[in-house]
């Protein structure tokens, strides 16, 4: 399985990103669209270790 690796400024984005989605629209929602983030990322490295870039 591919592993992807977060850096800590792209980590607290996207804990904002599921706290914002949770209070908004509910814990399930907020789960399955980070699980849909994750699952993008694991797709773009396509199964090799890759560091993402915060912007």
């Amino acid at each position: 399985m591919a592993q992807v690796r977060v850096q800590d400024a792209a980590a607290v984005r996207i804990d904002d990103i599921c706290r914002y989605t949770r209070e908004r629209w509910g814990e399930a929602q907020a789960d399955a669209y980070i699980r849909g983030m994750f699952e993008a990322f694991f797709d773009t490295v396509g199964g090799q270790a890759r560091e993402m870039q915060a912007g």
